[in-house]
């Protein structure tokens, strides 16, 4: 395989890296899967064979996007509910999600972070609890919510950092056979 090929293939898969980071700030992208087709790509290019420590460790982080992937849809409903929250803190933090993803807003980027917040308050008032008990509800969600996010971006940084480490040894071996 010629240096050009090996060195847009390892662009590829870090243009998917690059999309996880996206994706574990901005719902509605599956960051940490695509994440994870970084390494088909380089697999199933033949670029890199997964073996011994290597593969055990693949095989950790495929459970652990599997595991995060679940938690982090059920973080926030999780959090409201331990503060107190019931089931339309829930619902209206997931719609305003969902609303604030596709509708752009003033805040920009910062409607993720409070369009939940805002959606669990008024599902909570709508469910005629007190101004006070709907702000701690909305809070819970808002941790949730905050919680799912940095452990993606952590989960993803350290998928990142594996993938240079072995984009550095296909590299390597690459060039030094020229």
């Amino acid at each position: 395989m010629t240096p050009f090929i090996v060195i847009l293939l390892l662009l590829l898969g870090l243009g998917c890296i690059v999309i996880a980071f996206i994706g574990s700030i901005f719902p509605g992208i599956p960051g940490l899967p695509v994440a994870l087709i970084a390494f088909a790509i380089i697999h199933f290019s033949g670029l890199y064979h997964f073996h011994g420590w290597v593969l055990f460790l693949l095989i950790i982080f495929v459970l652990l996007v599997l595991s995060m992937s679940i938690l982090d849809y059920l973080l926030p409903s999780m959090m409201a509910k331990w503060f107190g929250g019931s089931k339309y803190a829930s619902w209206g933090s997931n719609i305003a999600l969902i609303l604030c993803v596709f509708i752009s807003t003033p805040l920009g980027p910062f409607a993720i972070i409070v369009g939940p917040f805002l959606g669990a308050y008024i599902g909570e008032l709508y469910a005629k609890k007190t101004n006070k008990e709907a702000l701690k509800s909305a809070l819970g969600t808002l941790l949730g919510f905050l919680s799912g996010t940095v452990g993606k971006l952590i989960l993803t940084s350290f998928i990142g950092v594996f993938y240079l480490v072995i984009c550095f040894s296909i590299l390597g071996r690459t060039f030094s056979n020229l």
